[in-house]
């Protein structure tokens, strides 16, 4: 199941788009491109390639590209964990994409990205948060176990929910049906600057997610 919302209004909340090269990694059904007109060069990048072939006859005049990539949960079979060539570009926009990986996968994309990155995440420290999003498909019950670690990772089997704590790397699963990855703000803004553009939202996906700005 993919949401929608408009996430061109999230990140315009701290850089504009227009006239830029932007690429879209991890672009679902292209929600950076759907509520508003584009005026900017878009790439749409994912591992989902049945979601890259639909977008590519929905939205012809746009670039998609598909990331044979591993994921826990969108693309768990065999992959061929290729890095796909998406041309220039001045913007790499990841809207709830750190949230379905782990940290050395996290590392891999900061490494591979060649210019300025905003990736949002979730926050483990905000317990009523917490809850909102474990309860949307999982159980809010389990949101003290996630709460205010540096790094935590849910992960949904067919029988079982899994929470991973306080590592870099989780093994690679082929029965996982959905995987979530928490962050504290303190631990990762190693990587970057915190921005806390969720604090616009009273409500809905948007409000649940800060953003981390990676400067390249």
């Amino acid at each position: 199941m993919y949401l929608e919302y408009d996430v061109r209004d999230y990140f315009e909340k701290i850089v504009s788009l227009k006239d830029k090269r932007v690429c879209d990694w991890g672009c679902n059904h292209g929600n950076l491109i759907n509520y508003h007109p584009v005026d900017f060069t878009y790439t749409g990048v994912d591992v989902d390639l049945k979601l890259i072939q639909a977008m590519t006859i929905k939205e012809p005049y746009h670039k998609w590209i598909h990331f044979d990539y591993y994921n826990h949960q969108y693309n768990n079979q065999n992959t061929k964990n290729s890095w796909p060539d998406v041309g220039a570009q001045d913007l790499y926009l990841l809207y709830s994409v750190l949230t379905h990986m782990d940290v050395e996968t996290m590392k891999e994309h900061i490494n591979y990205f060649d210019a300025d990155i905003y990736a949002t995440f979730f926050d483990s420290t905000n317990r009523d948060l917490l809850k909102y999003i474990l309860g949307y498909r999982l159980d809010s019950s389990i949101a003290d176990k996630v709460y205010n670690k540096d790094i935590s990772y849910v992960i949904k089997l067919k029988d079982d929910i899994l929470i991973i704590n306080d590592t870099e790397k989780i093994p690679r699963m082929s029965n996982a049906q959905y995987m979530l990855t928490f962050y504290s703000p303190n631990y990762i803004s190693q990587y970057g600057q915190v921005e806390h553009i969720e604090k616009n939202y009273e409500s809905g996906m948007l409000s649940t997610e800060p953003c981390m700005y990676i400067s390249k």
